[in-house]
């Protein structure tokens, strides 16, 4: 029997219900969601968990896992299979069809609610309350969530396009826990062109290694840049303004001008 451990996280679901699980949702953006809503326990709360590069999900039902479960104690309702055949098949595949490998970024995951549970292979979890009126929608302070303009610390000009950092206003130690379970979101960068072109760092740390990485796109396995630890403006300033003064000379070659 394979085994799978047990994964701390800040969400605390109710042992006798169960699930709604949500494939291919759309929200208000047009951006397809996956989500799984939970009761959370005590409350009349729900929570939701959300997925980081989601590769494959299935559901099934039973009370009892397959897997012989370490850690944990009676209230742990996640887990991450070791060894899993699951990852494998979905690493070869996607390396195979798409050149895209998924076996350092990403994990089998196990989610027990009461007599069904949740399975994923994906690359992060990130756990909030659903919003009662819509519980698809963007939460402030969810990773996919931009950072708001209060949060801007930085502005400047490179080869005359405008240009501004936000940073997440969140403190470091919160972030750090958060980022074991899911990337999440320290910087968006963005050019002030006629459609705002935003870069994002994202902090993630995985197997007690944390790294920032940065691009345009949520992308763990092909970022622009990579720093060991939690970056400052100052590690990615450098490859920042070498991104703007491309952005300028394309569009120079184009024939654009940049916005005053």
């Amino acid at each position: 029997m394979l085994s799978a451990v047990a994964v701390p996280v800040p969400l605390a679901a109710d042992p006798e219900s169960g699930c709604r699980v949500a494939w291919n949702t759309l929200d208000g953006t047009g951006r397809v969601r996956t989500a799984v809503l939970v009761e959370v326990d005590g409350t009349s709360e729900v929570g939701r968990v959300t997925f980081e590069g989601l590769d494959s999900i299935r559901v099934s039902r039973g009370e009892v896992l397959p897997y012989a479960t370490q850690g944990g104690d009676a209230t742990s309702w996640v887990f991450r299979v070791l060894d899993s055949p699951w990852l494998a098949e979905r690493h070869r595949y996607e390396q195979d069809v798409y050149q895209y490998p998924l076996e350092d970024t990403h994990d089998h995951l196990v989610l027990q609610l009461h007599d069904e549970f949740v399975e994923v292979v994906a690359a992060g979890l990130w756990f909030d309350l659903a919003p009662a009126d819509d519980p698809f929608a963007l939460t402030p302070t969810h990773p996919l969530a931009s950072l708001p303009a209060e949060d801007e610390v930085a502005t400047g000009r490179t080869a005359e396009l405008d240009w501004n950092i936000r940073q997440a206003s969140h403190g470091q130690d919160d972030l750090l826990a958060a980022s074991a379970l899911g990337s999440q979101r320290l910087l968006d960068l963005t050019v002030e062109l006629e459609d705002r072109l935003t870069w994002t760092c994202w902090v993630r740390t995985r197997d007690g290694r944390t790294t920032t990485r940065l691009d345009s796109l949520l992308d763990a396995a092909r970022p622009e840049l990579t720093v060991e630890g939690v970056a400052s403006i100052d590690d990615v300033l450098p490859h920042w303004e070498r991104r703007c003064a491309e952005i300028a000379e394309s569009r120079h070659s184009q024939g654009r001008r940049s916005r005053h």
